[in-house]
């Protein structure tokens, strides 16, 4: 038997909403992201694994992993072309996409 709660075995509601309903809000970002792409490196022990960081901003970014899909949640992401590097931890991980929240 089918549901049509938002929460039941219809996936109406997240299919035409799933960017809504699945990753954080504009309104719910402490600061605004401005798309890039640009090449850097997830650093964690002595490993490190190529990314692109698809946006960023002064708090966050989101980037898509090109290795392992497997590292720790706590890291540092390095920005090859800047030269700049930060620690960050994971917020949230969908389709090879990952969301980071810079650490202080």
């Amino acid at each position: 038997m089918q549901t049509w709660g938002i929460f039941g075995q219809n996936h109406f509601f997240r299919r035409h909403f799933r960017d809504w309903w699945e990753l954080p809000s504009m309104q719910d970002r402490s600061s605004q992201r401005r798309r890039i792409l640009k090449a850097g490196q997830i650093l964690f022990g002595s490993s490190a694994v190529d990314c692109t960081v698809r946006d960023i901003s002064a708090t966050g970014a989101r980037i898509q992993a090109h290795g392992p899909l497997w590292f720790p949640d706590k890291f540092v992401l390095a920005i090859t072309s800047d030269g700049t590097s930060r620690r960050c931890h994971i917020l949230w991980r969908k389709d090879g996409q990952i969301g980071v929240v810079f650490d202080e």
